[in-house]
């Protein structure tokens, strides 16, 4: 069974619950959601990448969307087929009550859950594919996101339209804040969610930091090379090369 954005969104949900608490707690819960989600967690290639790229969206800085609030109005209007009266709400949630944009969103699309027609799990694979999909259209993407598409013509709207259209207003919030790659009040510890993914991995990405600093020093380059031919056997190389 493939891990699914709503066992994401759970977490996030979490993580919202503990701001302001310890960082202690926020950390165990995040120890916590990778034990119990252990036998479903990618171990290596890119399903590994899809997974560290929703809990830390911050870090593809490959992958540039080119949507913003104000651009992603527009999607959000089109996929729930919002009308006047639910526009004014949408702006009223965030000029008079001060919601920032996915949270009035999450509001606005919560009076129609429950009436909404079934949809099936999104996979954090199938959240990949897309945002790789729309990163692929954006000039400021890496050329390796920008090549993904082998030619084929992609309408990033029309792909973000299909994907909201499958979500409910919780699983929405959080698709805008990846969008955004903010998701607080929700934070992941950083060193943390590495840390559980491989127990090598922070200090991988520290080194390769050191030896981007430092390109001529050749004593870094072997513990690099040490590091990432133990990650590699047992979790996916892309990763360490796109979050470092």
């Amino acid at each position: 069974m493939s891990l699914t954005f709503d066992n994401i969104c759970q977490l996030f949900e979490e993580l919202v619950s503990l701001s302001g608490h310890q960082h202690l707690l926020c950390d165990r819960a995040v120890w916590a959601w990778f034990s119990k989600h252990e036998l479903n967690l990618p171990d290596r290639g890119p399903a590994g990448l899809a997974l560290m790229s929703c809990l830390l969206p911050e870090k593809r800085a490959d992958r540039v969307y080119g949507f913003q609030e104000k651009r992603l109005e527009p999607v959000i209007v089109k996929a729930l087929g919002l009308g006047h009266g639910r526009m004014d709400e949408l702006h009223r949630l965030q000029d008079q009550q001060g919601l920032d944009f996915a949270s009035a969103v999450q509001r606005v699309m919560s009076s129609t859950d429950e009436t909404s027609q079934a949809v099936g799990e999104l996979s954090v694979d199938e959240i990949e594919r897309t945002l790789d999909r729309v990163a692929s259209t954006c000039a400021f993407s890496s050329w390796e996101i920008k090549q993904d598409t082998n030619g084929a013509h992609v309408d990033p709207v029309e792909k973000l339209v299909s994907l909201f259209r499958r979500l409910r207003s919780l699983k929405a919030k959080w698709m805008i804040r990846l969008l955004l790659k903010y998701l607080r009040p929700a934070e992941v510890p950083e060193m943390v969610a590495l840390n559980c993914f491989h127990f090598l991995l922070p200090d991988l990405l520290r080194v390769i930091t050191e030896e981007r600093s430092h390109p001529s020093n050749a004593r870094i380059s072997r513990p690099a090379k040490f590091l990432r031919s133990k990650i590699m056997s047992a979790r996916s190389s892309a990763l360490v090369v796109t979050m470092a």
